[in-house]
């Protein structure tokens, strides 16, 4: 569904303004990337110089201000085309003096919304995350998560709409805004024990 059908699906609901109703729908779309982990996005960077860290996509990163999504877990880290591995950080092999060797990293850790890297990377190398984000850009006709997820986020704004004149109508989608959750956080689960079971095979 586009928003303006969303916005249109609202209204059978509860009567409120429609550019109300869609701006709440866009604030749905994050909270429910937020929450649930739904919406892919991925970011490249070629390294200007050596580092040992990169920062990752967030609503107050300069640095990636043009993403359309703020980083909130990873799928995968890609390093001149060769995936690398979680780690923590004391699993990292530092030199004798406590810096880090330089060369292809086997690993990374997340913290601060930071990957740092197991070795420090040279200019010119290139890293590629894929992640799950919360979605910040709503400028396409339609939201940005899975179709199945849309008539979702009417709970969410049907909800917040009412607050202030109709609270018991805003108790009604408030909790149906939490089942929605739970919905989404349950198929969510489903998806990555398939997931699972396909890495193992």
């Amino acid at each position: 569904m586009n928003w303006k059908q969303l916005v249109d699906r609202c209204g059978l609901f509860v009567d409120a303004n429609s550019r109300l109703l869609l701006n709440l729908l866009y604030e749905a779309e994050e909270e429910l990337t937020k929450e649930c982990l739904i919406y892919e996005d991925e970011f490249t960077k070629t390294l200007a110089s050596e580092s040992s860290y990169v920062y990752l996509p967030d609503i107050d990163s300069e640095d990636t201000s043009l993403n359309g999504s703020s980083f909130v877990a990873p799928i995968q880290v890609i390093v001149n085309g060769n995936k690398i591995k979680a780690m923590h950080e004391d699993e990292f092999y530092y030199q004798n003096d406590g810096s880090l060797h330089k060369g292809s990293p086997s690993g990374y850790s997340i913290k601060n919304k930071t990957i740092n890297f197991s070795h420090i990377l040279k200019a010119s190398d290139v890293v590629k995350v894929l992640y799950y984000g919360m979605v910040r850009d709503h400028t396409d006709i339609s939201p940005k998560i899975p179709t199945i997820y849309h008539r979702e986020l009417c709970n969410y704004a049907c909800y917040m709409s009412q607050i202030k004149d109709s609270p018991d109508v805003a108790s009604v989608f408030a909790n149906l805004w939490v089942q929605s959750l739970e919905k989404v956080k349950n198929s969510e689960g489903n998806r990555d024990m398939v997931y699972s079971v396909r890495e193992e095979i």
